[in-house]
């Protein structure tokens, strides 16, 4: 522990330290020590305004019975299965669901299912949206990020929300709302091209077939946008993620093609944790210690996929719709 004391050490004679000043001990009364706090059992060489004091301080450490260790590892191992107890459910069932998703692959493939004689399920298209609800970019190959599908849905268009009955926002309160197709159909003549590295910066270009003569670059670099000040809370159905403001040339080409004044392109932080609702997560989708997959501005999910077969089956009853008109990002033949 720390000893303390605030007796008036007069002479050495009188406390087993000795007060020190110029190689000789100090002469009685001269030295005044009123508070002494100490950490270490040993005290060599402690200054105080030119004085020394010197000493050594016995120190006891109480001694911890093998038994009053043991019950300490007990209430510590309790109270953190108690503490984490939802959190160790969900880790036991991820990995029940996925240990059982393996041993039925496992059983498909030693059964021949797989076999090279039946038809084998390919990707036939692959797609992304840079901006959330502007039109999809065909790829030909991509990769996966923490947030699902590489520069799929990082950016959207969002509107301020009206200002509450009782005042300011408070914290955590979404201050923006997502705007997409839903509300403005003229959107869809918006294009946002895949982020190309141009002279060192990531560049995302947005054209529209309503403003032929017109287009506008937006930095989507990472460190441009976390260099970005202006920071919204945006309302994504019931979640609340914090976005970055890219800037008003972008919101104004926008805003013309909406015929709306208060529209912003927002983007995405690199740090956001926004995860998928635990209601329609399967377990096997978790991670192995029952986390929730991540995702970035998508409506859901960071994976969205479809067949070319309901595609088929659907257009037997409307008018031709391409693939790349739906949301799924994943298209597969043959299933």
């Amino acid at each position: 522990g720390r000893l303390q004391t605030s007796k008036l050490l007069d002479s050495p004679a009188r406390s087993p330290f000795h007060l020190h000043r110029g190689g000789g001990p100090l002469p009685p009364n001269r030295g005044c020590l009123t508070r002494l706090s100490l950490s270490r059992s040993h005290l060599s060489a402690l200054c105080l305004d030119g004085v020394e004091v010197r000493g050594r301080i016995p120190c006891r450490h109480p001694k911890v019975t093998m038994a009053e260790t043991a019950v300490l590892i007990v209430i510590g191992t309790m109270s953190f299965l108690f503490y984490y107890r939802a959190r160790l459910k969900d880790t036991i069932r991820a990995n029940r669901a996925r240990w059982a998703l393996r041993t039925i692959i496992q059983r498909i493939e030693a059964a021949g299912e797989g076999s090279d004689d039946e038809e084998e399920m390919q990707v036939s298209g692959l797609f992304i949206h840079p901006v959330k609800s502007l039109r999809a970019v065909p790829l030909s190959a991509t990769a996966f990020d923490k947030h699902g599908l590489r520069a799929d849905r990082r950016l959207m268009l969002v509107r301020p929300n009206a200002r509450p009955t009782y005042g300011e926002f408070v914290d955590g309160e979404a201050t923006h709302r997502f705007f997409t197709q839903r509300q403005c159909s003229s959107l869809a003549t918006i294009e946002a091209s895949e982020p190309v590295d141009i002279g060192g910066k990531v560049l995302i270009k947005l054209s529209s077939t309503l403003l032929t003569d017109e287009h506008v670059f937006v930095d989507v670099s990472p460190s441009v946008i976390e260099s970005l000040p202006v920071r919204y809370n945006a309302g994504l159905w019931g979640d609340v993620v914090e976005v970055a403001d890219v800037g008003d040339a972008a919101a104004d080409f926008v805003s013309k093609v909406a015929m709306q004044t208060d529209v912003r392109l927002v983007c995405l932080l690199q740090d956001s944790t926004r995860r998928i609702s635990d209601k329609y997560c399967p377990d096997a989708a978790r991670g192995p210690f029952g986390d929730l997959p991540m995702a970035g501005l998508t409506d859901g999910f960071p994976i969205l996929v479809t067949s070319q077969a309901s595609l088929d089956e659907l257009n037997k009853r409307l008018r031709s719709v391409r693939i790349d008109r739906w949301c799924a990002i994943i298209s597969f033949d043959s299933c």
